[in-house]
């Protein structure tokens, strides 16, 4: 029997779910492998015992922005490999082990590197208690070798990403400079295989809102050989599956008195707030916090800058030829100190007729600013769920100034996330985290789940002296990640409450007390 991609399997050995041998495990030799991954983030103070020696822990929050790292574990135990024969050469197909882990990525991730690869001791105390110590950290080229494909023939959610594979064949077949290479023992049977891969989420993702949510998957599958009278015989089994989650949220700019009246042209900012959720587990303070969107480099990442960058920019080509953003004092606009800020060139991005310049549409990259286009929308996305400041510097042409109606607001977006229990036997054999954490997790519709308790994303108005110009969808509508932010003509729009009317006022009454003293000051001369 010979699977779509030409793996060779036994007559006995089908790839998928039994009764017998439920997702992410077969059985070989009476022994049982596992496969599986989670989503997890480095931690500031690893925790010794722990998987990958304590260094990471599971990510329960699986929000990102594009341009981000993704960490995911890939686990799995070694084989029981007594009887079988091996080639150290690893030219003899019969004789040569086979052992490898594979991540196969969605279109919105990129492969970015192989972190590690570790392997772990079980340990069982008398009462039971399970733990696993690291036993070595094997080295690449040496015992492992990463291959990097790409997915061909295959159709949705996995077209056009890619598949690394981490074979692991110069570690089980003793290969000269390997680990084990002058070892007379066999290679252990039933070690925890722990594999850190590291991704980057790119232009590609699938954006989330709240009607519709929608994961970047990310899958692992295991394959190894099966008959020791012929080791090029392997079986190929599928493994845990995980999804990570971008988000957006909609500006709608209408007239105060005609909500069916867009407006076009209206500028706003946005700043990302320090109470981002969904960051690295243990990195300590967002990166972002505090920062302006400024615009999105060649991969789809948004670039970060003050509010002063935001502002006052511009698009200069260097060396090589690639168009990048740089501020007024020359500093080009990054967070991570990295120049490679490349602005992609397309539809949107006008390139010059000599080829040295490059206009940025606004509308399209917010380039400082999101501005709205003819039907009076604007999309601030690839962010990961937090909170957004909004601000609105520049009302359209004909109504009030904006620094007089003083729209400011902040966008919350939530993420409830839901517990995917398909890979719980892994999790369970594997990872003994002390509170049963696993970095898997869906992200349903925006609703209640049968306990009542919220599920899915929606973005909520949190704060913000924007009276009732601004309002949001509704919880039981399919819109409520679009602000709707109305303007005023005229002062006689305004609303009666908040911050605004407050400052109408209070310049009112300034006026007022000024013609009053006026006033005074003749009726003094008059007497006189």
């Amino acid at each position: 029997m010979t699977t779509s991609d030409g793996t060779v399997l036994s007559q006995l050995q089908a790839v998928g779910e039994t009764a017998a041998s439920p997702l992410g495990q077969v059985t070989l030799k009476n022994n049982v492998l596992p496969i599986g991954k989670q989503v997890v983030g480095q931690v500031d103070k690893p925790t010794p015992n722990n998987a990958d020696d304590g260094a990471y822990a599971p990510n329960d929050n699986s929000s990102y922005a594009v341009g981000d790292l993704v960490d995911y574990e890939l686990l799995s135990q070694t084989p029981d490999f007594t009887g079988y024969q091996f080639d150290p050469t690893m030219l003899n197909a019969k004789k040569t082990r086979q052992y490898a882990i594979s991540d196969t990525m969605s279109r919105g991730l990129d492969f970015v590197a192989v972190k590690s690869v570790q392997l772990y001791t079980r340990h069982s105390s008398p009462e039971g208690v399970v733990s696993w110590t690291l036993d070595k950290t094997l080295n690449a080229s040496s015992d492992y070798d990463v291959n990097v494909s790409n997915n061909v023939d295959v159709a949705g959610d996995y077209a056009g990403g890619k598949t690394v594979t981490v074979d692991l064949k110069r570690y089980v077949n003793k290969a000269v400079g390997s680990t084990r290479a002058t070892s007379t023992d066999e290679i252990p049977a039933n070690q925890k295989v722990v594999v850190i891969v590291q991704c980057r989420l790119n232009q590609n993702a699938l954006i989330s809102t709240s009607a519709r949510p929608q994961g970047n998957k990310n899958k692992s599958s295991l394959t190894f050989s099966n008959d020791p009278s012929d080791n090029s015989l392997a079986t190929k089994i599928p493994g845990g599956e995980t999804e990570v989650y971008t988000f957006q949220f909609n500006l709608h700019k209408v007239d105060t008195k005609d909500s069916s009246k867009t407006l076009q042209g209206a500028m706003f900012t946005v700043q990302a707030d320090g109470g981002l959720t969904g960051d690295h587990v243990g990195s300590g303070t967002n990166a972002h916090a505090g920062k302006y969107l400024i615009c999105k480099d060649a991969s789809g990442a948004w670039l970060y800058g003050t509010e002063a960058q935001a502002k006052s920019y511009s698009i200069a080509k260097n060396s090589d030829g690639k168009f990048i953003v740089k501020t007024d004092e020359n500093n080009i606009i990054s967070d991570t100190g990295t120049t490679n800020h490349e602005i992609a060139q397309g539809a949107a991005n006008k390139l010059s007729a000599d080829g040295n310049t490059l206009t940025i549409s606004d509308s399209t990259n917010g380039v400082g600013f999101f501005v709205t286009d003819a039907d009076g929308n604007v999309a601030v996305s690839g962010l990961k769920a937090g909170t957004y400041h909004v601000s609105e510097v520049k009302a359209p042409k004909d109504y009030l100034d904006a620094d007089l109606q003083k729209i400011n607001f902040s966008v919350f977006i939530s993420a409830d996330y839901v517990r995917d229990k398909t890979q719980s036997s892994v999790s369970q054999a594997l990872y003994p985290y002390p509170d049963g954490h696993w970095g898997d997790n869906t992200l349903p519709a925006f609703g209640k789940d049968s306990s009542g308790n919220s599920q899915g994303t929606a973005a909520k108005l949190t704060d913000g002296s924007h009276g009732d110009q601004v309002t949001l969808g509704t919880d039981t509508t399919s819109d409520i990640s679009i602000a709707t932010v109305a303007n005023a003509k005229t002062y006689t729009q305004l609303p009666l409450t908040g911050a605004t009317t407050m400052r109408i006022l209070a310049i009112l009454a300034v006026v007022i007390a000024a013609v009053g003293a006026v006033f005074v000051v003749r009726g003094r001369r008059m007497n006189k």
